[in-house]
């Protein structure tokens, strides 16, 4: 009897520590999801001033441009190092998880290419 409560506390430990990870590694994604919204909006401000600079100017100066564009570049190499750095930690506490769940986990799946949506429609 004491075998089946030793398993039972120990499922329960398991059953809790991996229910932290997979909390830990959906709120990464989110914020990966979020990282990745940001960089696309940094992108659109780029087409948004070269475009405003070449209907100012009917040209474009490559000076001009560099200096117009210059820091959302910076941030957007910035976002990308933070992305990397968000998927190592996922890919970290994914193993952990794994390892957790005696090799694996049919449960479990990965969210990192999900991708966000303001469609009203879809439900």
């Amino acid at each position: 009897m004491e075998s089946f409560f030793g398993t039972a506390a120990k499922a329960t430990k398991n059953t809790a520590k991996r229910m932290s990870l997979a909390g830990r590694i959906a709120k990464l994604n989110v914020e990966m999801a979020t990282q990745r919204n940001e960089k696309e909006r940094h992108i659109k401000n780029i087409g948004a001033k070269v475009y405003a600079i070449f209907a100012k100017n009917k040209q474009l100066d490559g000076k001009l441009v560099e200096e117009e564009v210059a820091s959302e570049l910076s941030l957007i190499d910035r976002i990308d190092e933070h992305i990397e750095d968000l998927q190592e930690e996922i890919t970290r506490l994914q193993a952990e998880f794994k390892d957790i769940a005696g090799g694996g986990d049919s449960n479990v799946v990965d969210a990192s290419d999900v991708k966000e949506t303001n469609d009203p429609n879809q439900k």
